[in-house]
């Protein structure tokens, strides 16, 4: 699935109870909080990897984004599915 984040946005603490989160940056750069881990920035080409039920955030977009999270159930399933957080309405 593609998700993508303007500049300035986030995406609030949450968790995934079934699976690990896999993300891969296509474009831009984030600040991102994994518990246990602590707070760090992710550019292009970088792969975060949390575990299931491990509470994560992204918290700031510094620029444009786009990643490919990587959802093992929903792969092949939803191959074309994509997400976008914007200020437009």
């Amino acid at each position: 699935m593609l998700v993508k984040i303007e500049k300035g946005l986030g995406i609030p603490e949450h968790i995934h109870e079934e699976q690990d989160d896999v993300l891969y940056t296509l474009s831009g750069r984030f600040k991102m909080w994994i518990d246990d881990v602590g707070e760090f920035e992710v550019w292009k080409n970088m792969m975060v990897r949390v575990p299931k039920k491990v509470k994560h955030k992204i918290s700031e977009a510094y620029e444009d984004m786009v990643l490919h999270e990587i959802d093992k159930k929903a792969y092949g399933f939803n191959r074309g599915m994509s997400i976008s957080l914007n200020t437009s309405a």
